[in-house]
């Protein structure tokens, strides 16, 4: 992981900015808020040494280090980083700089998004930015701002006029009205439910429960995911969450064996389509099952008590198929 990526500069920023609230201008943080800023420093902290960390060789670290994955510290930061600092610049809301900064910040990144909680999350067609670049521009921005206007302030000893009661009010209904623009379409004008935003399984999905009915282990096709939930059946491997191996290091040597008895994949050198995904590529996996013969399908259902395949419906197997549906193929492998 880079120091250029989002979620390390919102470290970075979050390192400085506790550190400053915690000694430069600690007399403005309340006694209650003084422990999540330490919180977020510390983690911040520890965050940017773990990105130091991430480039060493993984040959030259500890194993119990590499499976802990260090860098993912970054993430506690990244995902308080907007509470956080709209919780400093809050400190400074009896003065009118502080109370327009936190509205200023509030739209910059609630009015980019078209209907906050639907499932059309997009940018507006008024800001030609994606959404993530603009909240990243809109934090550091106001973080810049609040650190300028505190230091001025602290420089001119505090004597900052306090914002009429008229501007704090209208403060408040400002962010209350921002916050109701962008929250409420997505409540009120709900995606209709149809066939493709219907979780499927074996309650409501025929192949599904097919596959449900059956026994022996099941076999699944390229990246798909979640088929152990969607027919409570017992997968061989599941090919779309290869990413959470590290998490059980100690199934690595059948995960390999698997994959290259099963599915024709070199564990220790992947092809190039596997390189970075965390999953089986559906095209090389598609490749290599489409060539194998009933005889390779036998010896693997005697190898692993595999007794159905399932694949995506674009695929073609030398099997007997025994179920269907608009996105999936279930196979048959005969004894």
């Amino acid at each position: 992981m880079g120091f250029d990526n989002a979620g390390v500069v919102l470290n970075l920023t979050a390192l400085v900015v506790g550190l400053l609230w915690l000694t430069f201008f600690k007399s403005v943080v309340p006694a209650a808020s003084a422990f999540i800023l330490r919180f977020v420093t510390v983690s911040a902290a520890v965050s940017v040494a773990c990105v130091a960390i991430s480039h060493v060789s993984p040959e030259r670290l500890p194993g119990f280090l590499v499976v802990l994955m260090p860098t993912r510290v970054v993430n506690v930061d990244a995902m308080m980083f907007a509470a956080m600092i709209l919780g400093v610049a809050a400190a400074y809301r009896m003065s009118i700089w502080g109370r327009v900064l936190v509205v200023a910040m509030i739209a910059g990144l609630l009015l980019n998004h078209q209907g906050l909680l639907s499932t059309r999350f997009e940018q507006t067609a008024s800001i030609a930015l994606e959404p993530r670049r603009l909240t990243l521009v809109v934090l550091l921005a106001g973080t810049a701002v609040l650190i300028g206007i505190a230091a001025w302030q602290r420089w001119a000893h505090g004597r900052v006029a306090g914002a009429p009661f008229a501007v704090r009010l209208a403060g408040d209904l400002a962010v209350i009205g921002i916050t109701a623009a962008a929250v409420l379409p997505g409540l009120v004008h709900l995606p209709p439910r149809t066939e493709t935003a219907t979780f499927r399984d074996r309650t409501n999905d025929g192949l599904f429960a097919t596959a449900a009915r059956a026994s022996g282990m099941l076999l699944t096709g390229g990246d798909l995911h979640l088929v152990q939930l969607r027919t409570r059946r017992p997968v061989i491997l599941d090919g779309g969450g290869l990413d959470g191996l590290p998490y059980a290091v100690a199934g690595a040597p059948e995960t390999e064996r698997i994959l290259r008895d099963v599915y024709g994949i070199d564990f220790f050198h992947p092809p190039l389509e596997a390189h970075g995904i965390g999953m089986i590529p559906s095209s090389f996996n598609r490749n290599i099952w489409e060539g194998y013969s009933i005889d390779r399908w036998r010896a693997i259902r005697r190898a692993y008590n595999v007794t159905q395949v399932l694949t995506y419906n674009n695929w073609t197997l030398r099997l007997p198929i025994v179920a269907q549906n608009g996105s999936f193929l279930l196979y048959e492998i005969p004894e």
